[in-house]
């Protein structure tokens, strides 16, 4: 059996040089500031966090949500955003 690359609105086809069927790499570095709206911290989905001390205001409570940036390495963060000054940050001291 041989892999075969198909046009999907012509009978024409070839072999594929390629065995690889799906690639996608996502390669982008999240800045320090993630982009935060006003209302962020408002958003019933987002989960809550009363465990991380806004740096800026001394606030307890923050929503956080994970980085959607792809790297080479495999290293989940973490952004809070606090509930009382909207500040954004990230907790370094979690190991997940």
């Amino acid at each position: 059996m041989t892999l075969m690359n198909s046009c999907r609105t012509c009978p024409y086809a070839e072999p594929a040089r390629n065995v690889m069927v799906y690639r996608n790499d996502l390669m982008s570095v999240s800045k320090e500031q993630a982009g935060v709206i006003d209302q962020l911290m408002k958003d019933p989905t987002l989960p809550r966090s009363r465990e991380h001390s806004c740096p800026k205001c001394g606030n307890n409570e923050s929503v956080f949500f994970q980085d959607q940036s792809k790297r080479t390495f495999n290293r989940m963060i973490y952004f809070f955003v606090c509930t009382q000054c909207n500040y954004c940050f990230k907790d370094d001291n979690i190991k997940i």
